[in-house]
């Protein structure tokens, strides 16, 4: 066996020489490219956790045609598993939307290798995990409550020690004027998806079009969010129903109730140097 100086430096060596190898083929140094969810073809296990499979669409987005007009697009980079209502064998029906926006990030973290890979916690496993940050009773654990952006971040926290951001909106006429260059800049850095909730409704944000207003004599596009709809419950893996109808799909600035406050949740940015 090698001395533990001689190993030090066999172990530098060989690091500096992926880095050389990575600059040569001009790949970024501080994106995920070695983790198994970066994989072409994810292993059995990681597809049996988050898909894609009968169940569960991946990054249905990527199907989408780019929307209309001369605007600047921002959308989330990397993997992400699309959760909705009645899935898992969950009846969660008008109450657990914000329950299946979280998987969703949660699944985002894992395919990133931010956290460590495994099946997605169970709504029972979210509200246990509430009842352990003192924030609710333990009667919570099998209601059919609601939650919100703050429960989403006490979670992530208790669960993961993920610390996120919130971003309140003070009514939905102002999303625009508030969120949207927010929202540019965490999907140009890298960032993941958004939860937003605002009323009795969450949904997941994964892309923002700004208009381009430098073209003289052009009517800029109007600001659209790219949505990913929890409250699907059509049937499970129907990509051409989702897509069609919908509930993955670029939504214009109506689509925010102009008179309800909402809260935007973001996660935090990808960890410099992992890859």
């Amino acid at each position: 066996m090698l001395p533990s100086h001689q190993l030090i430096y066999y172990w530098l060596s060989y690091i500096q020489s992926i880095a050389h190898d990575l600059s040569e083929l001009s790949l970024p140094l501080d994106s995920p490219l070695f983790r198994r969810g970066q994989a072409l073809l994810p292993v059995p296990r990681l597809t049996e956790w988050l898909g894609p499979n009968s169940e569960t669409l991946v990054s249905p987005h990527e199907r989408l045609k780019p929307p209309p007009g001369n605007g600047s697009v921002y959308v989330i980079q990397g993997r992400y598993t699309y959760k909705h209502y009645l899935q898992d064998n969950t009846d969660d029906k008008n109450w657990g939307c914000a329950y299946r926006s979280l998987q969703t990030l949660i699944s985002w973290l894992m395919w990133q290798g931010e956290v460590r890979a495994q099946r997605l916690p169970s709504i029972t496993d979210i509200q246990t995990s509430l009842t352990r940050t003192g924030d609710k009773p333990k009667s919570f654990i099998g209601s059919r409550q609601w939650i919100g952006s703050l429960e989403l971040s006490f979670c992530l926290d208790e669960m993961y020690g993920i610390q996120c951001r919130l971003l309140p909106v003070a009514q939905g006429s102002q999303m625009t004027s508030t969120a949207a260059i927010v929202l540019s800049q965490h999907f140009a850095s890298g960032g993941g998806p958004v939860m937003i909730g605002g009323g009795q409704l969450a949904h997941t944000i994964i892309g923002v079009q700004l208009p381009d207003t430098s073209i003289p004599g052009v009517k800029p596009s109007p600001t659209r969010y790219l949505i990913l709809d929890p409250h699907y419950t059509g049937p499970a893996g129907n990509l051409k129903q989702i897509l069609d109808k919908g509930w993955c799909g670029w939504k214009d600035e109506s689509f925010w109730k102009p008179t309800v406050h909402y809260n935007l949740c973001f996660l935090p940015p990808i960890r410099p140097g992992r890859v």
